[in-house]
């Protein structure tokens, strides 16, 4: 929408930004209550996939190129502060204009494939306003205005698979909109927010028009008054008993990064409420407390999400396991490889304190079992980063020579030797996990193709494509097939696939891939770099 964006002095003359994020954020300030926005929420509305402080470095630059942009027109429409952007109110004056978006055939933006039915509910909606000439006032009041009435009942139901237990069902359901003082726009955004993160958090969420017959309902009725007033209940089946129940509220005036902190929140006790329900199944657990078992279990969902707002609530569960229990060996290796991966991937202001509450946590763990498998893993990365890369190198072979072949343990020995930049050594082991089979979920993701075309291996094509054929085009493959294009000079084909990893895995972060090599191989770091700038990504 941010196409259809102008911008213009008094005398006419358009000063339209050119990039589309600049664009995008001339939109979001126009649409957003009192036409401003915290830097929170721009960053995350812009720059989501990227890690936080570079997020932060990508808005100011922005920012700064805006304002340059604007002088140079002799104009000064942005207020940037502290915590705050906004559009100064005695420089700007904005007017949404009915551009006659429906053509005479009644077609309206159907060329946008977004996939999603409410988009398309809206769209209708915007046609037959259109036919019945008030298309202007409809828009007013969609986006800019809060409308006089309204009153909206969305009967639907959402339902979620358990994790770990194939046989429980989790329904949620259903959501009721009533009241005039939230724009439509903080209700569907609310409600789309919520399904994205049960999704992103690895609920099989689905449509259905009646809750299952069996298992637990977990209700959630929306009532917006004064604000979002969201009541959570957990029934189980048959009996419907209340076995869990938390409400929360956002005023009526909060920006869409409060809308998108609140269904963060549902979504943290969504995740709780279907693990208290499972923690009972996992036999080996049987001298930890229900609790503790609870917490580790959410951290670790948490952790693997994919999803960067649920995980940086990773350390947290993992630090309330601490204070249950100052001697659980499993947080402290938690916590010390979440520390690990803030250095590994840039996320901290401060390396050299991360590094240390992992040394920390690695001695802990070290002291409770110095055998374990991932307490030594833990100290190669401690020693690895903290500049003792002979040491952390001799450590791993030792591992590798001395550990029980398990093939997911044997993965993630590859994944370190990559990190050491022995990329020869890592193919080594995938090919020793080939040659007796395997049957890890999480395989595909081990980046055996990638490691085939960073050492230029002669069967590299033959890798790539026989993965392509036997798992799909997955992340991992495609990152393959792409730098396998774009190092034999097939740019066209790269920037096909690139811009098919960006279509299919919204959260790929290019920057990430890389950086598995910046200490270990820090040419092969730059080259990674390059070769993803070139492509856009």
């Amino acid at each position: 929408m941010s196409d259809l964006l102008s911008v213009s002095t008094p005398t006419g003359r358009d000063i339209t930004p050119v990039g589309a994020r600049a664009r995008a954020l001339i939109a979001l300030l126009s649409l957003s209550p009192s036409s401003a926005c915290s830097r929170t929420c721009l960053q995350d509305m812009l720059w989501s996939t990227r890690a936080p402080e570079q997020g932060r470095a990508s808005l100011r630059q922005e920012l700064s190129r805006l304002k340059r942009h604007f002088q140079k027109a002799g104009v000064e429409p942005l207020v940037v502060e502290r915590d705050l952007v906004r559009l100064s109110p005695k420089s700007v004056r904005l007017r949404l204009k009915d551009n006659n978006p429906c053509n005479s055939d009644g077609r309206f933006l159907d060329n946008v494939d977004v996939r999603d039915p409410e988009f398309e509910d809206w769209r209708r909606m915007v046609l037959q306003a259109r036919s019945e000439n008030r298309l202007g006032e409809f828009l007013c009041t969609q986006l800019l205005e809060t409308p006089a009435q309204s009153q909206m009942q969305l009967p639907d139901f959402l339902s979620s698979k358990a994790p770990l237990n194939s046989q429980q069902t989790i329904t949620l359901a259903p959501f009721e909109f009533a009241g005039p003082d939230v724009p439509p726009m903080m209700r569907d955004l609310f409600r789309t927010s919520l399904l994205c993160l049960l999704r992103e958090a690895d609920f099989d969420v689905y449509e259905t028009s009646s809750p299952p017959a069996r298992g637990q309902s977990l209700s959630a009725v929306t009532y917006m008054r004064q604000g979002i007033e969201a009541t959570l209940v957990l029934k189980s089946a048959p009996g419907q008993r209340v076995t869990w129940s938390r409400t929360y509220r956002l005023r009526a005036d909060s920006g869409i990064g409060e809308v998108l902190r609140l269904c963060e929140e549902i979504t943290l006790h969504i995740v709780k409420s279907v693990f208290a329900s499972t923690w009972s199944r996992l036999p080996s657990w049987d001298r930890v407390s229900p609790l503790l078992r609870q917490e580790y279990l959410l951290g670790k969902r948490f952790e693997f999400s994919g999803n960067k707002l649920l995980e940086r609530r990773a350390p947290d569960a993992f630090a309330k396991c601490l204070a249950l229990d100052p001697d659980f060996h499993p947080a402290h290796v938690a916590l010390g490889f979440c520390e690990i991966d803030r250095v590994r991937f840039g996320e901290t202001p401060a390396p050299g304190r991360s590094l240390d509450m992992a040394r920390q946590h690695f001695e802990a763990a070290a002291s409770l079992d110095p055998e374990s498998f991932w307490t030594r893993c833990l100290g190669i990365y401690v020693a690895f980063f903290s500049g003792e890369q002979n040491k952390s190198i001799s450590k791993l072979r030792q591992l590798i020579n001395t550990a029980p072949f398990d093939p997911e343990k044997a993965a993630y020995l590859a994944t370190l030797l990559g990190h050491h930049g022995d990329l020869s050594g890592q193919l080594d082991i995938y090919d020793s996990i080939d040659q007796i089979g395997h049957d890890s979920p999480n395989w595909a993701d081990r980046g055996r193709t990638c490691a085939a075309v960073l050492t230029d291996a002669p069967d590299a094509e033959d890798r790539v494509r026989k993965a392509l054929s036997e798992e799909g085009p997955n992340e991992a493959n495609l990152v393959s097939l792409l730098l396998l294009f774009a190092r034999s000079g097939q740019l066209q084909l790269a920037n096909t696939c690139a811009s098919q990893l960006q279509r299919r895995f919204m959260h790929f972060d290019a920057l990430k891939w890389a950086q598995r090599y910046r200490h270990g191989r820090p040419d092969l770091y730059e080259s990674l770099v390059e070769d993803f700038s070139r492509l856009g990504l």
